[in-house]
């Protein structure tokens, strides 16, 4: 046990940026592919526009920011959609909304000095989550009907919601001290749940995902 905490704490102070890290700002591409057009064909979305493959809070281009030392990086990123639809007739009206919140994480250690105009490669750990909002209202609902809306709004909530991780490679190569371009790979794992009164579905989707890099550094 004592070993297995020493090397915990070991890897926990080498994961500590650096006193002089720097700032960083940048864009990861995940170019577009015929996978999602599958996913979309086979009816795999969500339905509310806001789950974690639905496109709009984890886009294919998306930008995350941090701090980079000569071996370590912390880098996080967040991801927000919501929808929501209102419709008012002569009795009253009806809210229906969804939203998603996405914060992640990750983690980098370079595999070698971070010199400009050299390929630095680099491993990576990172971790996701992704926070369900959902709503079912209306001024003309009886009691009973509010109660199966918040039943329906409940199970928009367990499509939504979810949390993964991802480890994989990449690669940096530093144009100069503020330009960086660079492209990784990662193995990603993503686990959502959907439930009702008297069951429990878990699903997990792992896939290989392939990302261009371009960061700034100040």
């Amino acid at each position: 046990m004592c070993t297995l905490l020493t090397a915990a704490l070991a890897l926990l102070t080498a994961a500590i940026p650096s006193a002089d890290a720097a700032g960083v700002m940048g864009a990861d591409w995940v170019p577009f592919g015929r996978a999602d057009l599958v996913w979309v064909d086979g009816e795999q979305t969500s339905e509310t526009l806001v789950g974690e493959y639905d496109g709009i809070v984890s886009p294919g281009l998306s930008a995350y920011g941090g701090y980079v030392g000569e071996k370590n990086a912390w880098l996080g990123s967040f991801g927000v959609a919501r929808v929501s639809d209102v419709t008012w007739d002569g009795e009253g009206y009806r809210r229906v909304s969804a939203s998603a919140f996405r914060p992640a994480v990750d983690w980098q250690r370079y595999l070698r000095d971070r010199d400009v105009g050299t390929a630095i490669p680099w491993v990576g750990l990172g971790a996701h989550v992704t926070i369900p909002q959902a709503r079912d209202a209306a001024d003309v609902y009886t009691e009973e009907e509010q109660t199966d809306a918040d039943e329906g709004a409940r199970a928009l909530r367990g499509r939504i919601g979810g949390l993964g991780a991802r480890v994989g490679i990449g690669g940096d190569y530093r144009i100069n001290e503020g330009l960086t371009v660079g492209m990784r790979y990662a193995l990603v794992a993503h686990r959502g749940q959907t439930s009702s009164e008297d069951s429990l579905s878990v699903s997990w989707l792992t896939k290989g995902e392939a990302a261009l890099r371009l960061q700034l550094e100040f």
